[in-house]
């Protein structure tokens, strides 16, 4: 060691925010009034994930067809009008969110 420089001490600091995958969006439901021969509004509540941008991906199909169809819908977005309905058939919706961790459930 030089005698002409004292010792010191070096400290570093670091800060790690764990994230997460954010839940799966909450209380999806269809808007009754918002119902047309071809048409629905849905809406759902996003899960608590601290903040963290996410994005949510609105899956349907026909009741009887095996393949999705999706759309992804950026936050703060929290509703969706599904167009291009068929009158009389069943549909199947779900909904799932992702941010910079992953994907929900």
């Amino acid at each position: 060691m030089n005698p002409n420089t004292a010792p010191f001490n070096f400290y570093t600091s670091i800060f790690y925010d764990a994230i997460a995958p954010p839940h799966r969006p909450e209380q999806a439901h269809v808007i009754a009034d918002s119902l047309t021969l071809n048409s629905v509004k849905i809406e759902w509540v996003p899960s608590e994930n601290g903040d963290v941008p996410e994005t949510f991906t609105l899956l349907w199909k026909e009741g009887n067809i095996p393949y999705w169809n999706a759309i992804t819908i950026p936050s703060p977005t929290t509703s969706f009008y599904l167009q291009g309905l068929a009158p009389g058939k069943k549909y199947e919706v779900k909904i799932t969110a992702e941010n910079i961790a992953g994907k929900s459930n």
